[in-house]
């Protein structure tokens, strides 16, 4: 396979996606080795996803990293694999915190309004 390097764009705004840029040549090359792929047993990386039968580097729009683009197979539904979820979902240290940061303040608020009343 070739490792031909895409440019991934993410955007969001009245539409939400995202972009794989790249030259007419490597868009036509990437076609190729996606289905050259196929074509090969694809290997299983993680237990219980779905096996993997291409990796393309990818040129992220972040200086400090890249991303590869990788292409699996799926063989069961995506409901048992990928669980969906909220897209901002609070984690329950984040929410604690919160909760407890906004108790002191009430109770200080109170305490200070008790001085006057």
């Amino acid at each position: 396979m070739s490792h031909q390097r895409l440019h991934i764009h993410a955007y969001t705004g009245r539409e939400n996606g995202i972009m794989i840029i790249g030259t007419k040549d490597e868009l036509r090359q990437f076609a190729v080795d996606l289905q050259e792929s196929l074509e090969i047993e694809p290997k299983s990386t993680t237990p219980g996803w779905p096996q993997e039968v291409l990796v393309v580097s990818g040129e992220s729009p972040f200086s400090d990293r890249d991303y590869p683009i990788t292409f699996h197979v799926r063989t069961e539904p995506l409901a048992a694999i990928l669980k969906k979820r909220p897209r901002y979902e609070p984690s329950a240290p984040v929410f604690l915190g919160i909760s407890f940061l906004a108790l002191v303040g009430l109770v200080s608020l109170l305490r200070w309004a008790a001085r006057f009343f």
